[in-house]
């Protein structure tokens, strides 16, 4: 029956099934996302199905089902050409990036070229805008796949790129985590006191109640790794005690 529809007739339906499970049901629009984008996106109301998308994504990040997080947002990126506003299809498309890095990384780690090709997307993105979202993901997702995949220079940049982000933007959580993976940066050309002196203004800084919800974000405690960032150049000029 569905398919014996006209196209418009299709359309209508769906948009009356996402009005009446958001507004009768919004236990159902809470706990499955992903009915609502696919309603939404039927009906041709690509904005609301990817807004819908991306919880959907973050949903499933929360119950450690990477895959289906991946794909349900991969997805969701062909239809933002379909949305004529510039800066909400750029909105959403930060949206939709945050979980595809956060999901790669849970899958692949940080040699992940699909987690680095989707935060260098969404600098040049917030690049672009007036008021742009927080690129704290990107930048520490690109410093560290550089760190990790021995490319040197970029990961040095994008280490100090972080810091003075952090610092311009006030943001202190940030900032502590930075530091510390700038700090491997600088162990890793050989920088020891310089990686030292990081880690000790990380460990300095850091605010359990302020910094803990980021370190979950990211994967990794700030000051536990603060901690062991610290002990590598310790060790090597014999400080290690």
């Amino acid at each position: 029956a569905h398919q014996s529809m006209i196209e418009s007739q299709r359309r209508e339906t769906h948009r009356r099934i996402a009005r009446t499970i958001e507004t009768v049901f919004p236990e159902i629009a809470e706990n499955r996302p992903e009915l609502l984008a696919h309603h939404h996106q039927e009906a041709q109301q690509n904005t609301k199905a990817t807004e819908f998308a991306i919880a959907a994504g973050q949903l499933s990040l929360s119950r450690s089902a990477a895959i289906e997080a991946l794909g349900q947002c991969q997805r969701a990126l062909q239809w933002l050409p379909n949305i004529e506003n510039e800066l909400t299809r750029n909105s959403l498309e930060v949206g939709l990036n945050a979980v595809i890095i956060s999901a790669s990384l849970s899958l692949d780690g940080f040699t992940s070229t699909t987690a680095a090709e989707t935060a260098q997307r969404t600098l040049e993105l917030a690049a672009t805008m007036s008021s742009p979202p927080s690129t704290v993901m990107a930048l520490y997702t690109l410093t560290v796949h550089n760190h990790v995949t021995s490319h040197r220079g970029e990961a040095m940049a994008m280490g100090n790129r972080f810091v003075e982000n952090a610092e311009a933007h006030g943001e202190e959580d940030a900032l502590g985590a930075a530091r510390v993976v700038l700090a491997q940066c600088h162990w890793a050309d050989g920088n020891f006191q310089e990686a030292i002196n990081l880690c000790n203004r990380a460990i300095e800084s850091y605010q359990y109640d302020r910094d803990r919800l980021l370190g979950y974000r990211l994967g990794v405690d700030i000051l536990a790794n603060a901690f062991m960032t610290k002990v590598t150049p310790l060790w090597v000029i014999g400080r290690a005690k």
